[in-house]
C-alpha cells in the first residue's frame, strides 16, 4: 500500500485528522522517568498507547533524538517501531541537501527506518528533493510556510509579483505527483492558506502551530475548506496535564468535541463521555456562494437596473434560473457548463472588493476597474449544489491526466462524483481506470463529467442544469 493510501485509510478508519507530535523533552517529562534517555522511549509509548484510536499519524521529530547521539537515534527508531503498522508516520528531520547526500537521507528515512513521509526544506533547490521522490510508494512533506515569528524574513518576499512560498508550491507541484507531495504551512497563518488552496488544491496539508505556537483549530479548518489535511499538535497533547484541563488545548479539544456547552458531541474523549474515536467533524463550503455574490453580469443596462432592484435572495434566484440560460457559454464572467472538459483549470472574471494594483504580464487584475481571474473551484462547487456530505477524496494521476473522486452522502444514497480531464483521453482505458476505484465503493449512484464508458454514471452538466433549473 502506498503511503497516500496508507494515510487516507487510517483518517478514514479513525475518523481523524490528528497527528501528534513526539518531540520528546526529557527535562519535561514526569520526574521518575528523568533518571536515564530510556525515559523517552517509556512516556513516548505511553503516549502511543493512550492515543492510538484517535489519531491518523505521529510526527517524530528527530532533533529530539539526535542531541543524544547514538542513544538518541537508538531510542527514535524504537519508538517508531512502537507506533501501530497501520497509523501513518512522520519523519520531522526537515532535510535538505544536493545530489548524493540526499539519496543517502532518503534512503536512511524511507528504507531503514520504513517511515511514510519526511518533511524536506525546499531552498537549495529541485534537486535536493528529487532524491526522496523516487520513493514513489512514500511522501514528502516541503516546508511552503512556517509558524516560526520569523517566517516573514524569507517566505514572503514578493518574487514577480507572488510571495515566494507560492512558488516553491508551484515549482514543487511541477516535478511531482500530488499523491507524494504535501507542503507543511504553519497553523498561525490561516489566511496564507486560502492562498494556497487556490495553487494547491488536492495536495495535503501538514499544519503544525496549534496550540502552543498560537494557532487555532478553527480557523485553519474554515481556510482548508475540507481538503485533504493534518493537523499536528505536540506539547500541548504529550505534557497535558488533566487537573488543569481548561488550560491546554486537549482540554479545550475535549469540551468542545464531548458536547460541552453549546457544542456538537464528537465523541473524542475518553474521560468525557467518550464515544470512540473522532477529531473534528467540519463542513464548510462557501465556494459557489462567493461565486454568484461576486459574478459580473450582462452590460444590457435594462437588466442590470432590474438586478439591482432585487433582495439578495432575489438575485441568486434570478441568477440561476434566468440569466445562466442565455448568457453563459463562451462566457468569461458566468459559469460555463459546456467549458467541463477541464474542469481543474477553469477561471472566472469577478468584480473584486480588492484596491486595483499596478497592471503587469503577471497580475489579474485590471487596472483601474475591480475585474480579476479567478480560479473556480468546481468540485467544491458541484458537491455544495447537490447538497453532498463528504466522506473520502482520492486523487489519481495516470501519465499526466487528473482524476479527483468524492465519496458521500445525500438524500440516504451513497454518491461518487468523478472528475477528469478528457483532452486526448482513451474512455476504455479512462473506465478501467474509474472502474478500479469505484469496485472499492458501494455506491449508489454515479456523477462524472463529460463522456464516459462508465456503466449508469449520470453527467454532471446535466444535473448542473436541472439544479440552475435550465
Amino acid at each position: 500500500m502506498k503511503a497516500f493510501e496508507k494515510l487516507e485509510h487510517i483518517q478514514s478508519n479513525n475518523n481523524s485528522i490528528l497527528s501528534i507530535g513526539l518531540d520528546t523533552d526529557l527535562m519535561k517529562l514526569p520526574e521518575f522517568l528523568r533518571d536515564d534517555l530510556n525515559g523517552i522511549y517509556s512516556f513516548n509509548c505511553s503516549i502511543i498507547e493512550a492515543t492510538s484510536d484517535i489519531v491518523s499519524a505521529y510526527k517524530i521529530n528527530f532533533a529530539f533524538y539526535e542531541q543524544y547521539g547514538w542513544r538518541g537515534i537508538e531510542i527514535l527508531q524504537k519508538t517508531k517501531n512502537y507506533i501501530p503498522s497501520h497509523i501513518f508516520t512522520i519523519a520531522d528531520a526537515k532535510r535538505s541537501d544536493i545530489g548524493n547526500t540526499s539519496r543517502a537521507y532518503a534512503a536512511s528515512i524511507f528504507k531503514e527506518m520504513e517511515f511514510d513521509s519526511v518533511t524536506l526544506c525546499p531552498y537549495i533547490g529541485v534537486d535536493t528533493i528529487l532524491p526522496f521522490l523516487e520513493f514513489n510508494d512514500k511522501m514528502v512533506f516541503v516546508l511552503a510556510l512556517t509558524s516560526n515569528p520569523s517566517s516573514n524574513d524569507f517566505q514572503n518576499l514578493m518574487v514577480d509579483g507572488e510571495p515566494l512560498y507560492i512558488k516553491v508550491i508551484k515549482k514543487m507541484n511541477e516535478i511531482s505527483a500530488e499523491e507524494n507531495l504535501g507542503f507543511v504551512v504553519g497553523a498561525t497563518h490561516p489566511d496564507d492558506i486560502c492562498k494556497i488552496r487556490e495553487v494547491a488544491p488536492f495536495n495535503y496539508l501538514l499544519v503544525p502551530g496549534i496550540g502552543a505556537q498560537g494557532g487555532s483549530p478553527e480557523k485553519v479548518l474554515q481556510a482548508n475548506k475540507n481538503r485533504n489535511i493534518i493537523i499536528n499538535v505536540s506539547r500541548d497533547i504529550i505534557y497535558y496535564d488533566k487537573t488543569e484541563r481548561k488550560t491546554g488545548i486537549l482540554g479545550r479539544m475535549k469540551e468542545v468535541l464531548a458536547g460541552y456547552g453549546n457544542h456538537e458531541p464528537c465523541g473524542i474523549s475518553k474521560d468525557i463521555n467518550w464515544q470512540g474515536g473522532g477529531f473534528f467533524k467540519y463542513h464548510y463550503l462557501e465556494q459557489y456562494e462567493d461565486t454568484l455574490h461576486n459574478i459580473e453580469f450582462s452590460q444590457e443596462e435594462r437588466a442590470k437596473t432590474l438586478f439591482d432592484k432585487l433582495s439578495e435572495e432575489g438575485k441568486t434566484e434570478y441568477l440561476m434560473k434566468y440569466i445562466l440560460k442565455f448568457e453563459t457559454e463562451g462566457s468569461p464572467s458566468i459559469l460555463d457548463i459546456k467549458q467541463f472538459e477541464n474542469p481543474f483549470e477553469y477561471k472566472l472574471k469577478i468584480i473584486s472588493n480588492k484596491i486595483p494594483c499596478q497592471t503587469s504580464s503577471d497580475t489579474p487584475l485590471q487596472k483601474g476597474n475591480g475585474e480579476e481571474i479567478v480560479n473556480v473551484d468546481l468540485v467544491e462547487t458541484f458537491n455544495y449544489l447537490i447538497g453532498l456530505k463528504i466522506n473520502k477524496y482520492k486523487f489519481i494521476q495516470d501519465n499526466g491526466r487528473k482524476y479527483v473522486f468524492v465519496f458521500g452522502e445525500r438524500d440516504n444514497r451513497n454518491t461518487a462524483i468523478i472528475w477528469r480531464s478528457i483532452k486526448d483521453i482513451d474512455l476504455a482505458k479512462d473506465k478501467e481506470i474509474i472502474d478500479n476505484v469505484l469496485n472499492k465503493y458501494n455506491s449508489d449512484e454515479i456523477f462524472i463529467n463529460v463522456d464516459s464508458f462508465v456503466k449508469g454514471a449520470k453527467l454532471i452538466e446535466t444535473e448542473f442544469k436541472a439544479l440552475m433549473g435550465v
